[in-house]
């Protein structure tokens, strides 16, 4: 539903208890009346997700409203499409510095650079950045904002849950804060990333050991050799709080001796998707020891028989309650 300005000047004065304003189109924010009926109407709102817009100076109407709501209200900003947020935007939000616990971007190779300009809000707990039409490398095309995006990212002592799609630079962006003590990070998830050179991050992980409970890495691994290779292992072994886990690599690289290996690390894993290089039964038996498994996908090469799916059927315990298999396209679900 396409909502007017004129809906929301005539609706807010009846919503004293508006929380969160959910946009298809940010069209509605262009209207000053909007941002005074809200700041004067609804004393709890917090929350703006934005799907689309598409006006000029969006950037800026955007920064207007940002601005004109009550200072260190906002607790919650999504842009699930570029929308032109840049500068002034980022300048806007640190008037909610301290309110401010999830933010979730999609931006443009334009606004990436201005993003340390979001330096005051440190209270964030959920990140998200994707960026828009294709990878930028900010390390080596800017490498003065690399430096201090880090420097915001380090303050961010609440931040639990991190995730950069689209950014090629989100491996040496992120290592610093893994090495953090204060931060804790629960989730991280880097899509779309260079596997080959990112040995530090991959080792990094290990200081994520006792918080890290959710781990997503999509990225490509050509030109990676064999010792990067069991640095990423020896890295994931290690990380044992781990409840769910999704390795996509392209040109897969992990075969079976490296999936075993890391299985047989990860007691309490629940979601495993992995995509690996000529998997057989061997696998099998190691997932068959977890005993809170749930969801397995492979989307590798495998070359499972049948009584190797039919053993690990039978291998399964009450806390497998329900668990379904994936093999590439078939689905196999067994019922303990």
């Amino acid at each position: 539903m396409i909502v007017l300005s004129n809906a929301l000047v005539r609706w807010a004065p009846r919503l004293p208890r508006l929380e969160t304003l959910e946009l298809y189109d940010g069209a509605p924010l262009e209207d000053e009346l909007v941002h005074t009926t809200i700041h004067e109407h609804c004393p709890q709102f917090n929350s703006l997700s934005i799907f689309g817009w598409t006006a000029d100076d969006r950037d800026q109407k955007l920064a207007k409203f940002l601005s004109a709501i009550r200072p260190q209200s906002l607790k919650v900003l999504e842009l699930i499409r570029d929308i032109g947020a840049g500068p002034e935007t980022f300048l806007a939000l640190n008037s909610h510095s301290k309110s401010l616990t999830e933010l979730k971007l999609c931006t443009s190779n334009d606004s990436l650079p201005h993003l340390s300009l979001l330096r005051g809000c440190t209270a964030i707990e959920v990140l998200e950045i994707e960026v828009d039409k294709g990878a930028i490398n900010l390390e080596q095309t800017q490498n003065d904002v690399f430096l201090e995006t880090i420097d915001w990212l380090r303050q961010c002592s609440s931040l639990r849950q991190l995730t950069f799609h689209k950014l090629l630079s989100a491996p040496s962006l992120v290592a610093p804060l893994l090495l953090e003590d204060k931060i804790k990070l629960q989730r991280l998830q880097i899509r779309d990333y260079l596997a080959k050179d990112s040995q530090i991050f991959h080792q990094a992980l290990v200081h994520q050991k006792h918080s890290l409970r959710d781990l997503s890495l999509d990225g490509d691994t050509e030109g990676m050799f064999r010792d990067d290779v069991e640095i990423l292992v020896d890295a994931l072994k290690q990380l044992t709080e781990l409840r769910e886990l999704r390795l996509v690599l392209l040109q897969e690289v992990l075969q079976d001796e490296h999936l075993i290996s890391i299985i047989d690390n990860l007691p309490k894993l629940e979601d495993l998707y992995v995509s690996g290089l000529e998997i057989k039964d061997g696998v099998l038996i190691s997932l068959s020891n977890l005993r809170n498994l749930r969801s397995v996908v492979f989307t590798g090469i495998s070359t499972f028989t049948a009584d190797g799916l039919t053993d690990f059927a039978r291998r399964l315990g009450p806390g497998n309650q329900g668990i379904r298999i994936m093999v590439s396209l078939e689905w196999f679900a067994f019922q303990t």
